[in-house]
């Protein structure tokens, strides 16, 4: 009986049980499944990006649909042309980024916001290789357009 009792009140105070697969138990966070849950591919946010490459800086970035649509330097009040506007990383690149690059990098950090996505990528290829560093930082991420 009172087992029954513990079953009644566990499904209706909306409690659940969770497993051992279950990533709340073993420390692992689908950050990109919580990212998909938060948004849906319209957004907008603060980028810094430092690397050997282009574009590189601070700037505002669009994402419409996926896609990056827009995107303005801050620091120089000037607008990032349209053929650059493909090298500017969306969050969904920046998980393929982290993807391809956990385990294979000399430096790997990543930081995390409550809503799943990426906050700051440090990433370093090889000890050996000069100029193959990046770092990504997400700020001011809001969803819709702007």
């Amino acid at each position: 009986m009172r087992i029954l009792l513990l079953v009644c009140a566990l499904f209706y105070s909306g409690c659940q049980i969770v497993g051992p697969d279950d990533p709340r138990t073993n420390g692992n966070t689908d950050y990109r499944a919580q990212w998909e849950a938060f948004q849906d591919g319209t957004y907008y946010y603060t980028l810094s990006r430092s690397c050997f490459c282009l574009p590189g800086g601070r700037m505002q970035v669009q994402v419409v649909q996926g896609k990056v649509t827009s995107a303005f330097y801050l620091d120089r009040q000037d607008e990032i042309t349209q053929d650059q506007l493909d090298y500017i990383e969306t969050i969904d690149a920046m998980f393929d980024l982290i993807d391809e690059r956990q385990g294979n990098s000399y430096v790997f950090e990543v930081e995390y916001s409550d809503s799943g996505y990426p906050t700051s990528i440090t990433l370093d290829g090889s000890e050996q290789i000069a100029d193959d560093e990046l770092w990504l930082e997400v700020t001011d991420l809001h969803v819709g357009v702007r």
